[in-house]
């Protein structure tokens, strides 16, 4: 069979169904371990805070969680702690 034909493809559907449910399942695992928030900000690069934000919205639990995001590069341990108390308003 020529690479690239429908079995090919099949095969990468079925991973990315896979890939989906993990994500789900961790999404799901790290969510069971927020307690109930009124709210949380969700720091990073990339798309996996807006897929967990997408996750939160499925939540029963925190449908009251207020849930933003902010685009950051890489933080250290001090960037987060000072984006956090700057974001809530809390003095340093």
């Amino acid at each position: 069979m020529p690479e690239g034909g429908p079995q090919d493809e099949g095969g990468e559907k079925r991973y990315e169904e896979r890939y989906g449910q993990h994500l789900d399942h961790y999404y799901d695992e790290v969510i069971s371990h927020l307690g109930q928030p009124e709210a949380l900000l969700i720091l990073g690069p990339g798309e996996a805070k807006l897929q967990l934000k997408e996750r939160l919205s499925h939540s029963k639990a925190l449908s009251r969680c207020v849930v933003r995001i902010e685009t950051t590069d890489k933080l250290t341990d001090s960037q987060i702690v000072a984006k956090v108390k700057e974001h809530y308003g809390i003095d340093r």
